[in-house]
């Protein structure tokens, strides 16, 4: 466990060899995570999941639990100082886009920025306006994306416009993967392959079938993630 911002993050950590972290999306755990790690331990790496602020076991002892993108990022960068020195990082999702800042030291999160030699992002959002608006079209409320957008940024002194990927993937040090599924309902392809137009260099895997949550437990990903790291 470790305390941060008031939380008590929990971390869970196995196998030897050059260290993996592994980081979850939003409204997830690192239960989600654990047959991607239970491949990678078995292969030869050292994996350590974390659970985000208000996620899973990493709760406050008073208070409420609740987070933000900007804090998911800081405990991302407090996770990765305190437990080891990460050759690789590899996110789902919001932990993706969430791990490419980080990376990035965009900003505000200059002081929380991670080194990693290679960063994987899995089914990952290219912005911070993509997740709002992929939000608002699962619960069908397109005609609020403008005005949910600008209460984020008033709320929380930002601009969207400088959390897209797109506009900073090229400075981004680590070796890229994205792995991402055709028929992803809740974080479309597009994403991805807008950000591999964006960085040249990226390896790609595009899978079909298996959607947002199902690709996080397919071999064929796995295999593809352990040939990259190697």
């Amino acid at each position: 466990t470790a305390p941060f911002e008031g939380f008590a993050l929990k971390h869970y950590s196995w196998g030897e060899g050059p260290a993996v972290l592994l980081v979850h999306g939003w409204g997830a755990d690192a239960v989600f995570l654990v047959f991607l790690a239970r491949v990678l331990a078995r292969n030869g790496f050292r994996v350590t999941l974390f659970d985000a602020p208000a996620h899973g076991g990493s709760r406050r002892a008073n208070g409420e639990n609740r987070t933000d993108f900007f804090q998911f990022c800081r405990a991302l960068g407090h996770v990765a100082r305190q437990c080891a020195p990460f050759t690789a990082v590899i996110g789902h999702s919001l932990g993706g886009t969430a791990a490419a800042f980080t990376a990035l030291g965009h900003e505000r999160l200059a002081p929380y920025r991670i080194t990693p030699g290679k960063l994987v992002m899995m089914s990952s959002p290219g912005s911070i306006f993509r997740m709002v608006e992929h939000f608002c079209r699962r619960n069908q409320i397109q005609e609020q994306t403008a005005e949910l957008s600008a209460g984020l940024e008033r709320e929380f002194d930002f601009t969207m416009t400088d959390f897209d990927l797109t506009h900073h993937i090229r400075n981004l040090a680590p070796r890229l993967l994205l792995v991402h599924d055709d028929n992803d309902d809740e974080i479309p392809v597009t994403d991805s392959r807008e950000l591999a137009r964006a960085q040249v260099n990226a390896a790609t895997m595009y899978t079909s079938g298996l959607g947002h949550q199902r690709i996080l437990f397919s071999r064929d990903a796995a295999r593809r993630i352990l040939e990259f790291l190697r």
